[in-house]
C-alpha cells in the first residue's frame, strides 16, 4: 500500500526471519524492486537513504523491549535506535 502511494519503501529483516520465510522474502522484493536488508554488507548493491519515517511491522515483544531499552544486538535493532537518535518518527505495531 505504501508503494501504491507513491513512497520509496525499502524492507529490512532479521536474518532470523529472512531464513524462517524465504517465499516471503521473495514477494516482498517483487513488490519493492528491491532486496530485502538483513545486514550492514553492502553487497545488495545501494545503500539505504535516510527515512522520512519508518514503520516496524510485525513488532514482537522482545523487539519493542530492545528498542525502548536501546539494545541493539541486530541489524534491524540497530538502524532503528539509529533512528530514534535522530528523532526519525518510527510507527511500531504489534
Amino acid at each position: 500500500m505504501a508503494a501504491d502511494r507513491g513512497w520509496d519503501v525499502h524492507v529490512l529483516a532479521t536474518a532470523q526471519t529472512a531464513e524462517i520465510f524465504p517465499n516471503v522474502m521473495r514477494q516482498i522484493e517483487v513488490t519493492t524492486g528491491r532486496p530485502v536488508r538483513t545486514d550492514f554488507h553492502t553487497t545488495v548493491g545501494y545503500s539505504l537513504p535516510d527515512p522520512d519515517a519508518v514503520m516496524l511491522a510485525p513488532a514482537s515483544y522482545n523487539t519493542v523491549t530492545k528498542l525502548a531499552l536501546g539494545i541493539a544486538d541486530t541489524y534491524v535493532l540497530t538502524r532503528l535506535t539509529e533512528q530514534v537518535g535522530r528523532r526519525i518518527p518510527i510507527v511500531v505495531g504489534p
